[in-house]
């Protein structure tokens, strides 16, 4: 289990234009949010969606960026932790631990991702050369599910459930889609240079691939990822 508390400079150095990464990255949807404001509390168990936000609650979220997911709690929800396409990047030991030390017995702790669905063909192949120049260990990437094994590991939290998501296609065009991966840490902190090598890559595939070739609008596939997990 890694015990490096260091913020990783991608993160650290990655994510400066927010108004860009605004522009380009999915919001999340209702029903996921609904999903999150149940599992945080069984004090919400046969209530209304309009009364999630009838009680007084503290709620910590953890590497919330530009609030992207934080605009969407903006009611009041029960105590607990979340942490919105993040959890990945610091999932180590110490930071655990952190968690736990703040959270009350029996809190909630809620992790959310979306995730492009690499089950089409050419989303696999973006994201597979996107990969060949990929700047990001595995020890952070959320696809080798490290940060699942720092969760599992410790004894002080219990899994309680695991839930995927259908995502709505999101409608782009071929540059907006070459300019939503130009926001991604691992390309933003590539040289001038190779930035534009990769780009003009991910665009001559969207050209050439018999599924987006042509194509006005390309509907990008995702999926919604939910963990919950308790403090015991």
């Amino acid at each position: 289990m890694s015990t490096d508390t260091r913020l990783h400079a991608l993160v650290r150095d990655g994510f400066t234009d927010g108004a860009r990464y605004d522009k380009h990255r999915p919001t999340y949807t209702d029903e996921s949010i609904t999903w999150v404001l149940r599992k945080l509390s069984t004090n919400f168990e046969g209530l209304h969606e309009d009364d999630l936000s009838s009680s007084e609650c503290d709620i910590l979220e953890l590497g919330a960026g530009t609030g992207l997911f934080t605009k969407s709690l903006s009611k009041m929800i029960p105590e607990g932790i979340v942490a919105a396409q993040s959890f990945h990047w610091f999932a180590n030991e110490k930071a655990l631990s952190e968690m736990l030390r703040v959270l009350k017995p029996r809190g909630n702790i809620v992790l959310i991702w979306n995730i492009e669905d690499r089950r089409t063909d050419w989303v696999k192949a973006l994201r597979e050369v996107y990969n060949r120049r990929e700047l990001i260990p595995e020890t952070v990437s959320y696809y080798t599910f490290k940060w699942k094994e720092v969760l599992n590991n410790d004894g002080g939290i219990a899994h309680q459930e695991s839930k995927t998501l259908d995502y709505p296609s999101q409608g782009y065009t071929a540059d907006g889609i070459v300019e939503m991966y130009s926001t991604l840490s691992g390309i933003t902190q590539m040289s001038p240079d190779d930035k534009q090598c990769i780009l003009a890559e991910l665009r001559d595939l969207l050209r050439t691939h018999p599924d987006t070739a042509g194509k006005e609008t390309l509907y990008l596939p995702r999926y919604t990822d939910l963990e919950h997990y308790i403090k015991l």
